[in-house]
């Protein structure tokens, strides 16, 4: 997996921008980042599977954790 940066590295991507995905048919390669911040570039499909899978994981383990403090 490689890291690119499209900003300067003292650059700081605002939270509050929304995090996307781009495909680019150049180069058969998925960009995900803030478009003011660092981008993460696979070029490996099953990459970006293992990608989805992980943070689906994520999404459902944080969803449990957010549920138990809201109960407690």
């Amino acid at each position: 997996m490689l890291i690119q940066s499209s900003t300067p590295e003292n650059a700081q991507p605002s939270p509050d921008a929304p995090v996307r995905a781009k495909f680019a048919p150049t180069d058969g390669s998925v960009s995900i980042g803030r478009q003011s911040g660092p981008s993460v570039v696979m070029r490996d499909v099953d990459d970006v599977h293992s990608l989805i899978d992980g943070l689906q994981s994520a999404v459902r383990e944080m969803a449990r954790h957010q549920e138990a403090e809201a109960t407690a």
